[in-house]
């Protein structure tokens, strides 16, 4: 089955990556690029979502991060954390 990176209702996009792990600096990086390319802010920017086929696995945050399913919302759980930070080049995942 497929990765994919879905941005709100606009735009889905395959990635190239193989496995959950790999696919969140994949995902992080197109989110990202097309937020830019938009111009858009976080008022308006949807949040994306890393689907395994058409399950939803993660969600990127307007900053690239990507959190567990619901980690998005707001007020969010202060003990929370991403699985994976741009800023950091950081997984909280171990490599498979």
């Amino acid at each position: 089955m497929n990765i994919y990176l879905q941005i709100g209702d606009r735009h889905t996009m395959e990635l190239e990556a193989s496995s959950f792990t790999a696919a969140m600096p994949e995902a992080s990086q197109l989110y990202r690029e097309y937020r830019d390319a938009t111009g858009e802010g976080f008022r308006t920017f949807p949040i994306g979502h890393i689907l395994f086929g058409n399950e939803p696995l993660a969600e990127v945050s307007y900053n690239g991060k990507v959190w567990p399913l619901g980690g998005t919302a707001f007020p969010r759980d202060p003990s929370l954390q991403p699985l994976f930070d741009p800023a950091m080049k950081i997984s909280a995942l171990p490599s498979r």
